[in-house]
């Protein structure tokens, strides 16, 4: 995992992205998708919340507000964007199909456990 840090909070910003591992780890397991390298990014365009490189390859979440780098997101939209781009792994297109996958992940992810980040080749279809 990667954290920015030379960014305010930078301690904080490492623990949200091991939150997102601890709570998305499960649902990767079940679906067998991989991430290579999870990072933090702050993109200049403000409305980038993340990005999945090569179906998990890599994924890159916005941690903090594009209009101050020193208040981190909640928590709630942070784990948003980590299920929306792991979605990526298997849909690319923003489709009807891939939000109904979308909704499912949500469902798992309530559930919980594992982990899948950084432990071999990313995958997809």
């Amino acid at each position: 995992m990667q954290h920015l840090t030379q960014m305010p909070a930078a301690a904080e910003a490492k623990r949200l992205l091991d939150k997102l591992v601890v709570a998305t780890s499960a649902v990767m397991i079940k679906r067998k998708w991989k991430v290579k390298m999870l990072k933090e990014f702050y993109p200049s365009n403000v409305s980038l919340l993340g990005l999945n490189v090569n179906r998990g390859a890599s994924i890159s979440v916005r941690l903090r507000s594009s209009g101050d780098n020193n208040t981190l997101l909640p928590w709630h939209d942070l784990l948003g964007t980590m299920i929306h781009e792991l979605c990526h792994n298997e849909i690319g297109a923003h489709s009807a199909e891939f939000y109904q996958l979308m909704d499912s992940v949500y469902d798992d992810v309530e559930g919980g456990g594992g982990s899948s980040f950084g432990s071999g080749s990313s995958s997809g279809s």
